[in-house]
């Protein structure tokens, strides 16, 4: 019986370090200083429009 707890702990510790792995490889979100610059390319390619522009930017700045 005792062998089958300590196999319980062990496959908890690996499937903790599984998830800790994969969030570790989640790239971070971007910064405020990336996304108005992005924001910016989008308006200047014309791939959104100043109506939806403002409410994104005024969104990016608010999260400053």
């Amino acid at each position: 019986m005792r062998r089958i707890k300590e196999d319980r702990r062990f496959g908890f510790g690996i499937w903790r370090f599984v998830i800790l792995l994969v969030v570790l490889a989640l790239p971070p979100a971007a910064s405020v200083e990336a996304r108005l610059p992005a924001l910016e390319a989008l308006r200047a390619q014309g791939r959104i429009d100043p109506a939806q522009h403002e409410p994104r930017r005024q969104q990016i700045l608010a999260d400053l």
